[in-house]
């Protein structure tokens, strides 16, 4: 193979395929291969939630063409569905939307969805989730959309108590469960 040219200072490459003196056939490629420097204006995301996230994806089988690599960094190629924070208070881009609405979910509710301490908007909706409400302990929730789903059982207390002190925007329509004030 021949090269000429600086291959990143002018952009022009050029490359001669010859077939080889004993060679009947022409020369072919079979695979070729360009690598470029992505400069990362921001720090991978907190590792504990990609862990959480790729536990879900594992969970529901999710295959999502966008779910590969960080979920929030490089900014550009974040993950559909999520929303992330990339505030300077944070050391690292923390996840606090998830956004799972209508995805054919089945089964109960993704415990790693549970550990995610950074989450403000979680939004299960329209999907076919089953068994009880999980009690969720996070403080930093803000809307948790559990609407069309078949969930059953009580509402926690802990996310009633929430609901009541205006901390929590809970919805549930079409969901078989019982509220007790």
């Amino acid at each position: 193979m021949y090269m000429s040219g600086v291959f990143l200072q002018t952009g022009d490459t050029y490359f001669i395929l010859n077939k080889t003196a004993g060679s009947s056939l022409p020369p072919l490629i079979n695979a070729f291969e360009v690598y470029s420097l992505v400069l990362m204006k921001n720090l991978t995301t907190d590792s504990d939630d990609v862990k959480y996230m790729k536990d879900v994806k594992a969970k529901y089988n999710l295959a999502r063409t966008s779910w590969n690599g960080d979920p929030c960094s490089p900014i550009e190629y974040s993950w559909k569905g999520l929303t992330c924070d990339y505030s300077k208070s944070n050391q690292v881009p923390r996840i606090v939307t998830v956004n799972l609405s209508s995805s054919g979910l089945r089964g109960g509710v993704a415990i790693s969805l549970m550990n995610m301490t950074s989450l403000e908007n979680l939004d299960l909706s329209y999907n076919n989730l089953t068994g009880a409400i999980p009690d969720y302990q996070l403080k930093s929730l803000k809307v948790l959309n559990l609407s069309n789903n078949k969930l059953d059982g009580p509402i926690p207390d802990s996310i009633l108590q929430r609901v009541q002190a205006g901390q929590l925007d809970l919805r549930f329509g079409m969901l078989c469960c019982t509220i007790s004030y």
